[in-house]
């Protein structure tokens, strides 16, 4: 079977979507075999349309808009015309990110499936009062929509979405696939390596000081408000403390929370880390701090707990579906509980035990994930055969 991966523009710079597309190639790769499934990514070129004007001096301010448009146009237009000729070249379609749905309209609905990893994208169509969105996003993401509903299989990375997906009667019980996501093998509890791949990072005195740490972007659901209040309460208590954040941007209204909370000497943010060393960052955290509001799935406490730190959480039904009980949860923006909880954790009056955190992480593995994509889309072609039959 011929299966054609359809995953993000790198360009994009979404990094959980592009580890998701990478690790069901590699795993669909190494098993092609077994699975009698031979995988292959389409996906055309970004094309620097407008964004290519971006060096001339009167347009300098535009930047960020002119990077938008030109996301628009490949998603919109470069990709869908990109995929139609490919129709009849592959037995089965797998788009990678949910958000990409409206290439489904492109393709063989009856051979094509979506990963789903939450609800995000449409939450303008499903709370319209309370996430409030223009005309013309709010009629993308209809199009998007009506693409995943259109697809013969829908990919649940966890229970909670699937629900969700029920709940909203979005994509009917029969269409949907349950397919947790997995860990990568730089994800493990030997640190015997770390120093090596934290060594460009020793001016900032990681040796010297307890590390906070905190993986993800600062988009609002992230809460990193919560975060940052936490960890100056948490800082009354632990005046060497350092908080690490990785893989996000500060805002503006991130940067001035900062400096109200006079935490700028003792806040430091890494983006484009290695996994080893993302890895290593995880195995040296006193204590790991995620706040969020909404997930998909969590990958960072998942990842997280396969390295063996100790990590609280907001108290999300998906993130107690991957925790377990190997994390400490919080209610959603509780910052005196979250800093307690911390403070515990650095203090060594708060810990779980490693294996009940290997136990959890084993659970999720990417060669399951890819299993269970390649097993669905065999059934899928086998169904579709016997009824041309």
């Amino acid at each position: 079977m011929k299966l054609a991966l359809l995953n993000d523009f790198a360009e994009e710079g979404w990094f959980s979507m592009d580890l998701l597309a990478e690790q069901l190639r590699n795993q669909l790769a190494a098993n092609s075999r077994r699975w009698n499934c031979h995988a292959q990514f389409i996906r055309p070129r970004f094309l620097r349309t407008v964004s290519a004007l971006e060096n001339q001096r009167l347009l300098r301010p535009f930047h960020g808009t002119m990077r938008n448009v030109d996301r628009l146009l490949n998603r919109w237009c470069t990709y869908p015309r990109m995929v139609r000729p490919h129709r009849t070249a592959f037995d089965a379609f797998h788009v990678c990110d949910h958000s990409y749905s409206h290439l489904v309209h492109s393709l063989p609905e009856d051979r094509t499936g979506v990963c789903c990893c939450d609800l995000d994208a449409f939450r303008c169509l499903l709370s319209p009062d309370a996430e409030v969105r223009p005309k013309w996003f709010c009629g993308m993401m209809e199009r998007v929509l009506g693409g995943m509903q259109k697809a013969a299989k829908v990919f649940c990375i966890s229970k909670y979405t699937l629900q969700q997906i029920q709940y909203h009667r979005l994509v009917p019980s029969e269409r949907l696939v349950y397919a947790p996501l997995g860990v990568t093998d730089e994800f493990h509890t030997d640190a015997s390596h770390d120093a090596c791949y934290l060594s460009d990072f020793a001016k900032d005195g990681l040796s010297s000081r307890k590390i906070v740490l905190n993986v993800g972007s600062c988009i609002d659901r992230k809460r990193i408000d919560v975060l940052l209040e936490a960890f100056a309460e948490l800082k009354r208590h632990n005046s060497n403390v350092l908080l690490v954040q990785i893989g996000g941007v500060w805002t503006e209204r991130q940067w001035k929370m900062i400096r109200q909370l006079r935490l700028a000497e003792d806040v430091v943010q890494y983006r484009g880390v290695s996994r080893n060393t993302l890895a290593a960052f995880y195995r040296q955290a006193n204590a790991v701090i995620q706040p969020s509001q909404a997930e998909g799935f969590g990958l960072p406490l998942l990842e997280a707990i396969a390295c063996g730190a100790n990590v609280v959480v907001s108290d999300l039904e998906v993130l107690r579906e991957v925790g377990g009980d190997a994390a400490l949860f919080v209610d959603v923006g509780d910052v005196p509980k979250f800093a307690a909880i911390a403070n515990k954790i650095l203090a060594g009056e708060v810990t779980i035990p490693g294996e009940v955190k290997q136990q959890q992480a084993g659970q999720y593995t990417w060669v399951r994930h890819a299993e269970i994509v390649a097993t669905t889309y065999q059934q899928l072609r086998l169904s579709s055969n016997q009824q041309a039959a």
